[in-house]
């Protein structure tokens, strides 16, 4: 890991090296974090419990589908007028509903597999292992612009102590 790899004298970590660069020579990428907002919110997604979610939720739809259609072939059968009244208009919502959820679901496998092959990543891989590592290496990267700025500040207390 580059936060635990360390100079020949141990004073500094190859990952404060970085910051340290990132400051120095490529200032403007030194606000990276500001653009990745969503990373720690998408290492969080389980994308098996979201498809299975998915899943059940369409497993739902077509039931009820299936009991309003019953109902409106046996209006003799007691409160079936009544079902078809409070459930028709639902179903017209929940169809719309479910069409945009199963092309939100087609267009993020889709964004995901680019994600993944930019960085010659499987999509495959759960977006919580490969979010997890970017998410990880923000953690650690304002981790250690943190140590940079406390031996600045104590460097420079020290130098005005004298």
């Amino acid at each position: 890991k580059i936060c635990d790899t360390k100079s020949a004298d141990n004073q500094l970590t190859l990952l404060v090296y970085i910051v340290e660069t990132v400051e120095m020579i490529f200032p403007d990428l030194d606000g990276f974090m500001n653009e990745v907002t969503h990373v720690p919110v998408a290492a969080k997604v389980a994308l098996a419990e979201l498809k299975s979610d998915v899943n059940d939720l369409q497993g739902g739809n077509r039931l009820l589908i299936k009991e309003v259609d019953h109902m409106q072939k046996n209006p003799t059968l007691k409160g079936a007028s009544v079902f078809q009244q409070q459930f028709k208009g639902f179903l017209k919502e929940i169809a719309d509903t479910m069409t945009d959820l199963e092309q939100m679901m087609g267009d993020m496998k889709k964004k995901y597999t680019i994600a993944t092959s930019h960085f010659a990543e499987s999509s495959n891989v759960e977006p919580e292992t490969f979010f997890g590592y970017f998410n990880t290496f923000i953690l650690q990267y304002t981790d250690a612009k943190d140590i940079l700025v406390k031996k600045r500040e104590g460097s420079t207390n020290g130098r005005s102590g004298v």
